[in-house]
């Protein structure tokens, strides 16, 4: 016979009112998630002994017990209130929460005291809680298109107003008996697919075991019903029965070959936002934003430097904002930061000079955007004026051949013109014949306010401790293009905006590391961007007074990097660490990014369904180290599009030309190549009696 709940009240009561457990209901420090699924599970259960509740809803005993257990605990500290002491003295935390009684197999159930329950009431903090365990749920697709189609329309929403599902089949049939047997709180998907087209309407798990009858069909009730209308459901495309040429009317999610698709699914049924059709590059995009560095890692043709550009794109970055390069085993720090170049000097002498590397000159790009875009409009058209007339006034003295004079009647020329440097001959000079003279210097001077009366106020004006030998010559430029002031005429421009400026490294593990970027890697820290992380470089002593970098190279707070790699050439763990810590890591698996193939109208699903059976059966194959890193990626499908002819030869030619011989060399040397590379055929061709070994030479 079953005892009567206990502790009694004559006997115990912790004396915590409803108000005391609202309050502690809605702080997480106290119940967490693990102790509202166990409270909820405990209001549901069938019979809420922790062993029946563990059988019924999953998870172990021991995790209602804890969860319990420690709840109590922690009020007890909270409030200082009795305890109730079994008979050998041992402290029951559970009871300040629960009542129990044994029952005649020696388990205790549970319920919860009456001003908790009242508590959890008023607060609605158990509505909505899961109390099915994943582990211990099943899923399936549902199409319930077993009548004719003219009624499904009405069916589908009769099936919307009543939170249920239909089964056309009945019991005495395979499909309509594991309908029947489906258990309470699987997960029901209702979908629909006609001629490679998939619909998907809503999703729910049901909400009892019982069965009831409508229009000749059996029906089941959902709870967490949730209409798929507003959901972007791609995720769902790679279930591993899509590549038939429709739904099932009942077909099981095989958890284990799919978890992130039951993973999409439970983020359904817990009310999270699914992302729109363009969540991929969405998502990334906002990683890039706060992580300053990515690196997009996968299998071969998952379209990695496709959504980096993608990424750019919706960062509001032009083709001038965007940088690229390709790194290789050769590639160094001299290719990438800056490096000594041969030079023709006078007389056919062969020197070396100073050069930015290419992303050290992305970098100024970017840095000169930050600094104009807090300019007003009106420095701004004062300098691009004084940048026209200094290039005009120069290209006319290079023509026209002027002569010019210092004040210790050096006469000299100007005989070229660069981006940063003014090249001027002194025939009279005989050691120094040919001088540069930094451009960026003259234009400071011109823009500057100051009043510049000698060669000797240049040195004050750059806070030299000495003169420099090019002062004297540009004094005197600075004295002949001041004197048109009055000629130029003022452009009318609008303000400068701050833009994103967007580096991309393709095949990043390809390069040395260590060798390319060099210190790079202190001020590539995204905690370093800007000023803060101001490093020498090699060549620092190299540069010239006036560069952007004079004082030190740092990567401007604009810039972001974004790194792309083949997990197939080598593995991420073989890079340095002091690198990878500096990077965002996301993997691009071929069933994320299947977007890219809907540009093959007609054929993309198709496509979609021959990828995803393809790399499904990669998946299978043990003796590769790691099988996804050997998926073929969308970009191999789109070489579709240069094939003619209807879609079966298609899909044979992109076979026989690129895929066969790819695959036969990732199972080289392994075992069973032969068996398991038929296996991959079957695949690819959806087990059809296709030509798979047609000759297309």
């Amino acid at each position: 016979m079953e005892e009567n709940w206990y502790p009694s009240e004559d006997e115990y009561n912790p004396g915590i009112t409803k108000e005391q457990w609202k309050e502690f209901v809605t702080d997480r420090n106290v119940f967490t998630e693990d102790s509202l699924i166990a409270f909820a599970c405990i209001q549901r259960a069938t019979l809420a002994t922790c062993t029946d509740m563990a059988e019924e809803f999953g998870r172990t005993k021991n995790f209602y017990n804890n969860a319990i257990w420690r709840t109590g605990e922690k009020v007890h500290k909270l409030t200082n209130c009795p305890l109730s002491l079994s008979p050998d003295k041992t402290e029951r935390f559970w009871s300040i929460c629960c009542l129990g009684r044994k029952m005649q197999n020696g388990r205790i159930e549970l319920k919860i005291r009456p001003e908790l329950e009242e508590a959890f009431d008023e607060t609605g903090v158990l509505k909505g809680i899961e109390v099915m365990e994943n582990e211990n749920r099943n899923y399936y697709v549902i199409s319930p298109n077993v009548w004719n189609d003219n009624n499904f329309d009405y069916l589908l929403d009769y099936m919307i107003q009543n939170h249920c599902v239909l089964m056309g089949w009945q019991t005495d049939n395979p499909k309509g008996k594991l309908f029947s047997n489906l258990k309470t709180g699987d997960c029901i998907v209702v979908a629909l697919r006609r001629s490679w087209k998939f619909n998907y309407y809503f999703i729910g798990t049901l909400s009892s075991d019982s069965i009831e009858e409508y229009d000749d069909a059996q029906k089941r009730s959902l709870e967490n019903f949730t209409l798929l209308e507003d959901k972007n459901c791609d995720f769902l495309k790679t279930w591993s029965a899509a590549g038939s040429s429709q739904i099932p009317a009942i077909a099981k999610i095989d958890k284990i070959k799919n978890p992130e698709i039951i993973s999409a699914i439970n983020d359904i049924l817990n009310g999270e936002n699914i992302m729109p059709d363009n969540s991929l590059s969405d998502n990334l995009t906002e990683l890039l934003k706060h992580t300053h560095n990515l690196i997009l890692h996968g299998a071969p043709g998952t379209g990695k430097t496709f959504l980096a550009k993608q990424i750019a794109e919706k960062m509001g970055c032009s083709q001038n904002e965007i940088g690229f390069v390709q790194f290789h085993p050769s590639y160094d720090y001299t290719d990438f930061v800056e490096g000594l170049r041969p030079k023709n000097q006078s007389g056919g002498e062969i020197g070396f000079e100073r050069k930015d590397g290419i992303f050290k000159e992305f970098c100024k790009r970017a840095l000169q955007n930050l600094i104009d875009s807090k300019k007003s409009v009106e420095v701004l058209e004062k300098e691009i004026s004084i940048n026209d007339k200094v290039e005009n006034f120069l290209e006319k003295a290079i023509e026209e051949k002027s002569e010019f004079e210092t004040a210790t009647g050096n006469k000299f020329t100007i005989i070229e013109n660069t981006e940063k440097n003014i090249f001027v001959s002194i025939p009279a000079n005989e050691k120094t014949s040919e001088l540069s003279l930094p451009k960026n210097d003259l234009i400071q001077l011109l823009n500057s306010e100051n009043k510049i009366e000698s060669g000797a106020d240049i040195k004050s004006f750059f806070n030299r401790k000495w003169r420099t030998q090019q002062d004297s010559y540009i004094w005197i430029l600075y004295k002949e293009i001041n004197s048109l002031k009055q000629n130029v005429s003022v452009q009318k421009i609008e303000k400068i905006q701050e833009k994103n400026f967007l580096f991309i490294i393709d095949e990043i593990n390809r390069g040395e590391l260590s060798k390319i970027f060099g210190e790079l890697f202190f001020c590539i820290d995204p905690g370093y961007r800007g000023k803060n992380g101001m490093i020498k470089t090699q060549y620092q002593n190299l540069i010239e007074n006036g560069d952007e970098f004079y004082d030190g190279f740092f990567i401007p707070e604009n810039v972001y990097i974004i790194g792309t790699m083949n997990d197939i050439d080598r593995s991420v763990d073989t890079m340095d660490f002091a690198f990878r810590r500096r990077f965002a890591f996301k993997e691009i698996k071929a069933s994320e990014n299947l977007g890219m193939l809907d540009e093959l109208d007609e054929i993309a699903d198709e496509a979609k369904a021959r990828l995803i059976k393809l790399n499904e059966e990669i998946s299978k194959i043990t003796e590769l180290s790691s099988p996804s890193s050997y998926h073929i990626g969308g970009a191999y499908f789109l070489k579709l599009k240069d094939f003619e002819g209807d879609s079966n030869e298609r899909f044979q030619k992109l076979w026989g030309y690129h895929l066969e011989g790819l695959l036969k060399e990732y199972l080289r040397g392994t075992e069973n190549a032969e068996g398991n590379f038929k296996k991959l055929r079957g695949a690819y061709f959806l087990n059809k009696n296709e030509e798979e070994s047609k000759d297309f030479s």
